[in-house]
């Protein structure tokens, strides 16, 4: 088979012509926020014509955008039947290096344009972005690739990417701008058109809580009276959660209406771009924006080009989970009663300032006992990934309780200590209740009496008051 003049091949460089074989078959999957991949089958003889790392370009013949630009990840070779031999070529464009950096980093103050500025400089790509991008406290990277971290900042915006023309192009709903009109009986070969129920009416309403500052926020979304209802969402702010409220909308309407079908090869579609389907009588003729595309060349087949609109699937809520922490910080800036955690099953990153879980805590109230630093802690992740956080209480570990309180295989005492070694006693065992400095004083109440002992000079007093000492009989020994 020969290669349809629409199309043109660069491989290593240079144009596929210089090589002795045929191309047997060309695949290029582009889909919005996903690296594109080429997938190349030639047959014939000669040296093989790529390694890993070369580029890999497919063009326009008429000037058009760029089909695909991207490297080769791997290249195969297999002997067929009759002795012909067959290489297959798979190339993916700079997306890809990003799923392949995996690094436990710190990423504070970021939004989505600076973390798609600093990504795509990496690529050597610039960077076009259509919206104000919000700003997040902190975040952390955990068992996250660079593109997992920008996919899911990305939808959380709003938002959809792909590479094309040198640029990390950022687009809403609406795509790109561009439409290319398909007719059915002409360059229209297949379609398929799905309607559902008309969600324009609809709204979407998101409740949530910022683990960072314990409040709880929410957002809403469309003008419908009824309103869709997401709850239990971490956001940073009533802004955050509006924008989660608009693109679940968003998503929503996009999936209500969408078309799948196979056009004549056209090099101008791209996950992005719109098309506009006539011919289809029963008022059906109607634009869409597309959000995947196949450019295929096949023996037999010619150069066919696959598209659908559906949206990809709706992201999967987060999953809470728990980590150990070890207190790095306590002189908390703001005074409310925070720390910072190194988390060593994390890459050893440190959190932002998280709150502590406290008993009875509320307005001038409750038992205030913060971890110090150096202490085991652990870590409640709301989100899953680290990007918040609220310290739930210190653990032990291997040193185990200087006092457990088990009596009998029961917990029959009660210990409160400081590093210093103050502390209060609750036995009930023995039915004591003891208070001591450290030093060596002590107060202790006991079934048989109360006794306070004192290593330093003992005062009683009442300024202004009276002192009143009542008791059958009255004692005074030198000690």
């Amino acid at each position: 088979m020969t290669r349809p003049a629409a199309l043109r091949v660069r491989l290593g460089g240079q144009p596929l012509e210089v090589w002795d074989g045929a191309v047997h078959a060309l695949r290029v999957v582009r889909r919005l926020s996903l690296p594109a991949v080429c997938e190349l089958v030639l047959r014939g003889p000669g040296p093989l014509p790529a390694q890993p790392g070369d580029p890999l370009g497919v063009e326009d013949a008429h000037g058009g955008p760029a089909v695909f630009t991207g490297e080769v990840s791997a290249v195969g070779v297999e002997f067929l039947a009759g002795g012909t031999r067959e290489v297959r070529v798979r190339a993916y464009d700079p997306l890809q290096r990003l799923r392949r950096r995996q690094t436990a980093q710190v990423r504070a103050g970021q939004n989505l344009r600076s973390l798609a500025e600093e990504l795509a400089a990496g690529l050597g790509l610039g960077v076009q972005l259509d919206v104000p991008a919000l700003t997040r406290t902190w975040s952390a990277q955990v068992r996250q690739s660079d593109f997992d971290v920008l996919r899911r900042l990305s939808e959380r915006s709003g938002r959809a990417f792909r590479v094309q023309g040198g640029t990390l192009d950022f687009m809403g709903p609406a795509g790109d701008g561009t439409v290319t009109t398909l007719r059915l009986g002409q360059n229209l070969l297949e379609v398929h058109v799905q309607r559902g129920a008309d969600p324009a009416d609809d709204a979407v309403e998101v409740r949530g809580w910022n683990a960072l500052t314990v409040q709880a926020v929410q957002g809403r979304a469309g003008a419908g009276g009824g309103a869709r209802q997401i709850v239990g969402v971490p956001a940073e702010n009533d802004e955050e959660a509006q924008w989660l409220a608009q693109a679940e909308l968003d998503w929503r309407a996009g999936a209500a209406h969408t078309c799948r079908g196979v056009s004549a090869g056209d090099p101008r579609l791209m996950p992005g771009s719109g098309v506009r389907l006539e011919n289809l009588g029963d008022g059906l003729d109607d634009d869409f924006v597309l959000t995947e595309v196949t450019h295929r060349v096949e023996a037999g087949l010619g150069f066919v080009t696959e598209f659908s609109s559906a949206p990809p699937p709706s992201p999967a809520p987060p999953v809470p989970g728990a980590t150990l922490g070890v207190v790095s910080q306590v002189d908390d800036p703001e005074t409310l009663g925070r720390v910072r955690v190194t988390l060593p099953a994390q890459g050893d990153l440190e959190s932002g300032w998280l709150h502590v879980l406290s008993l009875a805590a509320g307005p001038d109230r409750g038992l205030m006992l913060l971890p110090d630093v150096g202490d085991t802690v652990l870590v409640l992740l709301p989100a899953g990934d680290g990007s918040s956080g609220v310290v739930l209480g210190g653990l032990y570990g291997a040193a185990g309780m200087p006092d457990s309180g088990i009596e009998g295989g029961s917990t029959r005492r009660y210990t409160l200590r400081t590093a210093a070694g103050q502390q209060v006693v609750l036995d009930a065992a023995a039915g004591v209740l003891r208070l001591e400095d450290g030093q060596g004083s002590a107060v202790e109440l006991t079934p048989e009496g109360l006794r306070v002992h004192a290593c330093k000079r003992l005062v009683l007093e009442a300024p202004g008051q009276e002192v009143l000492i009542r008791g059958e009989r009255i004692n005074f020994e030198r000690a």
